[in-house]
């Protein structure tokens, strides 16, 4: 009785972050009649795209019971950066030694937190004064404008065709069929549940249908999203790297007992994590074809915010990338809602802080039970 009780407790906190999508959805449809507007849904959409990569990153961190806060500030090193290398360098040649260079940084703060025992916090929160503090060194402290117009458009404000649009929702429309045949026929499988999962799925391709529909195209970071959203799930979901993340933030010690090269697994995550953050950065300084120091602050709060609320434990080892896909969202459609409400940003800062703190006291409260 009592373990069919804790299942419970489980499968609800899975579902407290969707219901609490939906309300806000529905809350935020009555209180603004511009929200439910197709062009205000596809301009959320966009809004998410950095907080919602740096999001996967850090949802591979935490699972590994470490953290990162330089992620706002590697935001603003990484645009500023590119901005100063474009006119030395073509954009793709500047992207991708920018990448290189994240890969290295992400190496460094991994090696410092397993061969150096630094914490992830401290090690981190350096990060977020040094990244800014160089960030405004290298600019003087004023924005970089981004002549290259191919840089801004590819990376930025490009538009997919409607056509493409609907290629790629059918596609996966159609491998959503497949696998829905396939968990069928696997014996325990259950059909309400593959059902309602379906049931979900098309419903979001028509409506995203809809929505490209209205416009006749989709803006390209949205598409950069997706593509960084299918590698993260992809390699915490199919690869033995994903496996060892959850062993690894479950009990340290013991995966290290099993074989399994802890360090390894950790210094990945944070890889993983800096190069997501760089590549949001530079998504952001193509969307203002600028490079700012001032940008990104207090992005990281809002990635940990969305990634804790989609249902990833602090303390390691739990959590899912579909709870955190869900955590951005409400924090996107908030931010949103805020914006059209004309509330003032200090109050925004207070609300979210309020929406951390219940998060970390609901994910305490079920990691002890």
């Amino acid at each position: 009785m009592e373990k069919l009780q804790r299942i419970k407790k489980i499968d609800l906190t899975k579902y407290t972050s969707l219901v609490g999508l939906i309300g806000l959805i529905i809350a935020s449809a009555i209180l603004s009649p511009a929200f439910l507007k197709p062009v205000n849904i596809l301009n959320i959409l966009r809004q998410i795209v950095p907080n919602g990569i740096v999001a996967c990153g850090m949802t591979m961190v935490i699972l590994t019971g470490g953290i990162d806060l330089s992620a706002g500030s590697l935001f603003a090193l990484a645009g500023v950066s590119v901005a100063l290398m474009l006119p030395i360098m073509s954009w793709p040649a500047a992207t991708v030694l920018l990448l290189v260079l994240s890969i290295g940084m992400g190496a460094l703060i991994g090696l410092a937190i397993t061969k150096l025992n630094v914490p992830p916090f401290i090690i981190t929160l350096a990060g977020l004064t040094a990244y800014r503090g160089i960030a405004m060194a290298m600019t003087d402290a004023a924005n970089i404008y981004i002549e290259d117009k191919s840089f801004a458009t590819v990376l930025g404000s490009g538009q997919v065709p409607a056509t493409y649009v609907y290629i790629g929702l059918a596609a996966f429309l159609v491998f959503s069929v497949y696998k829905f045949i396939k968990a069928l026929q696997t014996p325990g499988t259950k059909k309400a549940k593959e059902s309602a999962k379906l049931a979900l799925i098309c419903c979001g391709v028509g409506y995203m249908g809809y929505l490209v529909n209205s416009t006749g195209f989709l803006n390209v970071q949205i598409v950069y999203y997706v593509i960084v959203l299918v590698i993260s799930m992809f390699l915490l979901n199919k690869t033995v790297w994903g496996r060892e993340l959850y062993a690894v933030g479950g009990n340290f010690k013991a995966a290290k007992m099993t074989g399994i090269k802890a360090d390894r697994t950790v210094i990945k995550a944070y890889v993983f994590m800096t190069l997501l953050g760089a590549f949001a950065g530079i998504l952001v300084a193509a969307k203002l074809q600028s490079g700012v120091p001032a940008v990104g602050v207090g992005a990281e709060f809002d990635a940990i915010t969305a990634v804790v609320i989609g249902g990833t434990s602090l303390a390691g080892g739990v959590g899912k990338l579909q709870g955190t896909i869900i955590g951005v969202l409400l924090i996107g459609v908030l931010n949103n809602l805020l914006s059209l409400l004309n509330v003032p940003v200090d109050y925004q800062n207070i609300l979210k802080g309020v929406i951390i703190f219940l998060a970390v006291v609901i994910d305490t409260k079920f990691k002890k039970n």
